[in-house]
């Protein structure tokens, strides 16, 4: 965990602070590790204006001054017989399940100064401000119910599934361990991307909005098949190799390569057979063939 506070301008949990803290007899803050919930983290990173890294969650950490006083428990609480209620401090503050941070003072000046094109696009944004919170609050929650099941999904061999850089990332490894394909979801917009070699392909789903719709590109995208480029030593795949196949639509087993490299493949084929024969001829004499050398 990290000691110092993530919000910018804040010098809480560093060595100097806290030995300016023992001189003055002061307490330390308690601080708050960044939550490993998906949707709960992202309105910790949305709240928190830092743009020169992302928050980490369980790693990185947030004191309580940047928390309203109604999301801190400071206090054991027993209700007694009487009905009253009987409070004991707590050695370390307590933060509810659904605190994010919303007060920030020590903000950097180039932070907090607003520039007058950013006060007339939130004035324009007020008239529109319900729908957008909906939208994304259901884009959100989509994306945390797919965060939910990916992690609990059976895959195919060979694939695995993680949370990086606030997308849901499927990724398949080749016997060397090499990345080959790649489906991206993203948790702005659940829009889907799939790579094969990092080369962006075209598929008929963009748009993710239940679990059923990742199972149908996840068995898409591994009934692909890798390009072996030729086959052949001396002659490289093509320029414009697809890098992969899908056998199922080919309805075939034979001849495993995209259409460029099978191209590629019959022109060098043919060009050595001309050269072959460039090379020699067969002419009779009487009933036998005499091979001649040019």
């Amino acid at each position: 965990m990290s000691r110092n506070c993530f919000v910018p301008g804040c010098r809480e949990g560093y060595k100097s602070k806290i030995k300016l803290n023992k001189w003055q007899g002061i307490i330390n803050k308690t601080m708050f590790k960044a939550p490993k919930d998906v949707l709960l983290l992202e309105k910790w990173a949305k709240a928190i204006p830092r743009a020169d890294r992302e928050l980490r969650p369980g790693i990185d950490s947030v004191c309580e001054k940047h928390f309203d006083e109604t999301y801190l428990n400071r206090y054991f609480e027993t209700k007694l017989p009487d009905g009253s209620i009987n409070q004991i401090k707590r050695d370390r503050i307590v933060l509810k399940n659904n605190a994010v941070p919303s007060i920030f003072p020590d903000l950097p000046k180039y932070l907090t100064r607003k520039r007058p094109i950013e006060k007339m696009i939130a004035e324009k944004k007020i008239l529109f401000n319900d729908n957008i919170s909906n939208t994304t609050d259901h884009v959100s929650e989509t994306f945390n119910n797919l965060y939910d099941h990916l992690k609990n999904m059976e895959l195919p061999d060979e694939w695995f599934f993680t949370y990086l850089h606030r997308s849901l990332v499927l990724g398949n490894l080749d016997s060397n361990y090499e990345l080959i394909k790649k489906i991206i979801i993203s948790n702005n917009d659940l829009n889907l991307k799939v790579f094969i070699k990092n080369k962006l392909i075209n598929i008929t789903c963009t748009s993710i909005t239940c679990i059923e719709d990742i199972t149908k590109v996840l068995k898409k995208v591994d009934d692909f098949v890798m390009c072996p480029g030729t086959g052949i030593d001396n002659c490289p795949k093509s320029d414009q190799c697809c890098e992969y196949i899908n056998l199922i639509s080919l309805n075939q087993v034979r001849n495993q390569r995209c259409s460029e490299c099978a191209k590629k493949r019959k022109y060098f084929m043919d060009s050595q057979r001309v050269s072959q024969e460039h090379n020699y001829t067969t002419p009779l004499i009487g009933n036998i063939a005499v091979t001649t050398y040019k």
